[in-house]
């Protein structure tokens, strides 16, 4: 069985994601839940079958056998980019170390996520050099987010975006991954 796919948006840049519910495991969120496009478009015409994954997936990373089966999947299916979350967001510490475990036995596999868990300790992750975080505004631990590491905003407008000075990463998360950039942009579609 696969646990990471890929979606219409990160298909083109040959990224595979793993996913977990939303209400579940976004303990930090707040003002993003808003326009969280995990709850609209096509999140919502497959949603059933889209619940049920997520389910699966958040079932399966309390697994203790998770680390070393997604390590495995990744080896197996010679996948080079994982996002970490299009949604869902670390929930424990116990659930980031699983991904340290795993980027630590991968390092030619790139791993990269967005987060609001802002009050997760981050250093080991982000110590190895296959790996990212990108610290996510709208949460309920913005008071949390150092500036001196990469950060995401949402804005309304390209416009809005970029007159702030934040590379726009809308479009391919390729940007988001690959930029020196700590100032990284998304508008609303």
């Amino acid at each position: 069985m696969n646990y990471l796919n890929t979606n219409s948006a990160l298909k083109k840049d040959k990224i595979f994601k793993f996913s977990l519910p939303v209400k579940k495991t976004c303990k930090g969120a707040k003002e993003c839940l808003k326009f969280c496009y995990a709850t609209k478009g096509a999140y919502m015409v497959y949603k059933k079958t889209v619940d049920k994954a997520h389910a699966r997936n958040f079932k399966f990373s309390k697994s203790m056998f998770f680390a070393s089966r997604i390590v495995e999947e990744i080896d197996r299916r010679k996948i080079k980019i994982v996002r970490i979350h299009d949604c869902g967001d670390f929930y424990n510490q116990v659930y980031l170390n699983k991904w340290t475990e795993i980027a630590k036995n991968l390092p030619d596999t790139r791993f990269y996520a967005y987060t609001k868990s802002l009050q997760l300790d981050f250093k080991a992750f982000t110590r190895l050099p296959n790996t990212k975080i990108i610290q996510s505004f709208g949460g309920k631990h913005d008071d949390l987010i150092d500036f001196d590491k990469p950060h995401a905003r949402v804005f309304n407008t390209d416009y809005e975006l970029w007159a702030r000075g934040y590379v726009d990463s809308s479009y391919s998360d390729l940007v988001a991954l690959n930029t020196k950039s700590l100032f990284i942009g998304l508008t609303k579609h």
